[in-house]
């Protein structure tokens, strides 16, 4: 569920909720209408994004993205739930959120959207989203976008 931020324009609020929306209801074609061609997708822990260690645990662009879709739609039959807890927004092309992740009913992540977008005819499109986790350890393969 979604509380709308005073943090951050409508439409930022929008893109966030479609984003989660699109994900707990598996609508994976949805949510990669949510990325520009050229966009960007990668999962980190804090860690290594607080320190500016270039580990990630997923980084992909679009090609790869899609690969990792179809394989998830496979592999990870989970139901998930998406809660944000904020939204803000630093510039007229990025914003941040808090989320958390239950899956199958059980806390599973947490942490940090990191949103770059730019300006569509029609709506903002994603040109890179970080996840950044505030897990210490990743116990399961990431099949499915977080």
């Amino acid at each position: 569920m979604l509380t709308r931020s005073a943090g951050a324009t409508e439409r930022v609020n929008q893109l966030v909720e479609e984003y989660i929306a699109a994900l707990d209801s598996r609508d994976f074609d949805a949510w990669l209408a949510l990325y520009d061609e050229s966009g960007h997708y990668a999962v980190l822990r804090r860690v290594e994004a607080d320190t500016g260690n270039n580990f990630v645990l997923v980084g992909e662009d679009m090609k790869r993205l899609r690969g990792r879709v179809q394989s998830a739609v496979q592999r990870d039959k989970r139901r998930t739930l998406h809660t944000v807890s904020w939204i803000r927004q630093q510039s007229e092309d990025r914003a941040t959120a808090g989320f958390a992740l239950w899956m199958d009913g059980v806390p599973a992540y947490s942490g940090e959207y990191r949103f770059e977008f730019i300006e569509a005819p029609e709506r903002l499109q994603l040109r890179q989203c970080t996840v950044v986790l505030d897990n210490a350890m990743i116990r399961q393969p990431i099949y499915a976008p977080i």
